[in-house]
């Protein structure tokens, strides 16, 4: 039914007609990969130099290790974690898509709520969903991270977003006043990203070290 993962079908350009937004959420290792038994991934530095040697990687682990402590200290695995399995991935499809589709948009949420602050999960995953489908009304009261909540800034987001994704799926095309911003194509060359937030912006992943690092390798292996 699936006769390619998603590189390998954007490789071969089967979808080279299709228009695509893509993004993550800025703190997506942290539902992921914490100090506790329900970790789903590797927390500890050792267990990940155990991951990347079982999946024959084991030469990247001392320069992948180096530089996610130096920039994010105590935060390096769930960061290592947020890039390998997920920020990566999108840049990788996007250039790869970039090479023959031209429409395609990068973004990254990077809202957190008063309770997932408090957490120190952040903007973690999946939080972004009733932002983009115009849906905070119900999660407000209800979901343990909207328990505590700025409703204005929790509606400028949503503002911003759900828009965002209804112009899109209309034109192929999320540009709205909503946004506040212009959100830019991707192009491999500039690799830009718009970034939702209660004021939004635009980052560039063009000199992104990570990705450099993990190349195109297979971390996680049968």
């Amino acid at each position: 039914l699936i006769p390619y993962d998603v590189l390998e079908g954007s490789k071969k350009k089967i979808n080279k007609d299709v228009k695509l937004l893509i993004g993550t959420n800025r703190d997506e290792g942290t539902l992921f990969c914490n100090p506790s038994s329900h970790s789903l991934a590797p927390y500890e530095w050792k267990d990940i130099g155990k991951m990347l040697s079982i999946s024959g990687n084991s030469d990247i682990f001392e320069p992948l290790k180096d530089y996610f402590i130096s920039a994010y200290k105590e935060k390096g695995s769930q960061e290592f974690t947020y890039n390998n399995l997920f920020l990566r991935g999108a840049l990788d499809i996007l250039n790869e898509r970039s090479k023959y589709q031209k429409d395609s948009y990068l973004f990254r949420f990077d809202y957190a709520t008063p309770i997932t602050k408090k957490l120190n999960f952040n903007a973690c995953h999946a939080l972004e969903m009733s932002f983009a489908l115009g849906t905070t009304d119900y999660m407000v009261g209800r979901h343990p991270f909207f328990i505590e909540y700025d409703e204005k800034e929790i509606k400028g987001v949503e503002e911003q977003m759900h828009q965002a994704w209804v112009n899109f799926t209309k034109s192929g095309d999320p540009n709205c006043k909503e946004l506040l911003i212009d959100w830019p194509k991707y192009e491999k060359d500039e690799c830009l990203c718009h970034v939702f937030n209660i004021k939004p912006s635009t980052v560039s992943f063009k000199d992104y070290q990570p990705l450099k690092l993990f190349k195109d390798r297979r971390i996680y292996t049968k």
